[in-house]
């Protein structure tokens, strides 16, 4: 087994320790620390939140977030205990290792005459409306922390919704059944009801993320963006849209499949 693996006689505790501190996970942590240090910096010259750059400063947690969610794909003999940890970690303990080192590095250079010149700079020139660094100081740090977290947090969840399930439906569904009704079902059934249930899960989760991105409208101007798209071709707001309820669709399908499959089983016992 390895060592990345939750041993029968594990806590929580023990195995998320043991996975944190693996020596490929940490420099991933390192990485992402130098990413949202990177952020930090180029935050200066974001005033509005436009930087793709400056926004590795709270977005840089979700990498070592959705690595430790994601390596458990290549993970042999990886079961259900194995995935519960790692979605707990992922959520709550990981995004923290790369939050603090950064609010660490944020504290230092801020102690820095020549960064913080550049701040109060930055400032001064927009008229105090800088979204990064026009309250203060205080408060950007806890932008930092508590945007890190709620980053990182957010990340993994939305993987392990439309990647790490359903990859490991098809990959290891053992990992996936485990403690579930599905688990009940007879074993040619088992399988593709996980399947569908996981790709259903998958599908409704990235189409509201599409649905909303693309202006949230109701479902009833369906019709009128699909002849938009046909008469005059791709337009991105009117294109996300569609294809966010088109994925909804699907998944309430999916899923209404794998609930009727289920219903029937215990409704048989």
């Amino acid at each position: 087994m390895s060592t990345l693996n939750v041993a029968d006689d594990d806590t929580v505790f023990t195995a998320g320790r043991r996975i944190l501190l693996h020596p490929l996970n940490l420099a991933v942590a390192a990485l992402a620390t130098a990413l949202g240090i990177v952020g930090v910096i180029a935050s200066i010259d974001d005033p509005g939140f436009d930087s793709p750059v400056a926004l590795l400063r709270i977005a840089a947690p979700g990498l070592l977030s959705v690595w430790l969610l994601a390596s458990i794909l290549w993970q042999r003999g990886a079961g259900t205990a194995d995935l519960v940890v790692r979605i707990l970690l992922a959520c709550l303990i990981a995004p923290f290792l790369v939050v603090i080192p950064v609010a660490i590095g944020q504290l230092v250079a801020t102690a820095i005459p020549a960064f913080r010149a550049a701040v109060e700079e930055a400032v001064a020139a927009r008229g105090g409306t800088h979204e990064w660094w026009g309250d203060g100081y205080g408060i950007s740090l806890v932008m930092t922390i508590g945007g890190g977290w709620i980053a990182g947090a957010s990340l993994a969840l939305f993987a392990s919704l439309i990647l790490v399930l359903p990859i490991a439906s098809f990959t290891a569904p053992g990992m996936v059944l485990g403690g579930s009704r599905i688990e009940n079902l007879p074993a040619d059934a088992r399988v593709g009801t996980a399947r569908r249930a996981f790709c259903g899960v998958a599908a409704a989760t990235l189409g509201v993320t599409l649905w909303v991105a693309g202006g949230g409208d109701h479902i009833s101007r369906l019709a009128s963006s699909l002849r938009a798209l046909v008469r005059y071709g791709w337009s991105a707001s009117d294109g996300v849209w569609t294809i966010g309820v088109a994925l909804v669709a699907l998944g309430i399908v999916l899923l209404g499949w794998a609930a009727v499959r289920i219903r029937r089983h215990h409704s048989a016992d």
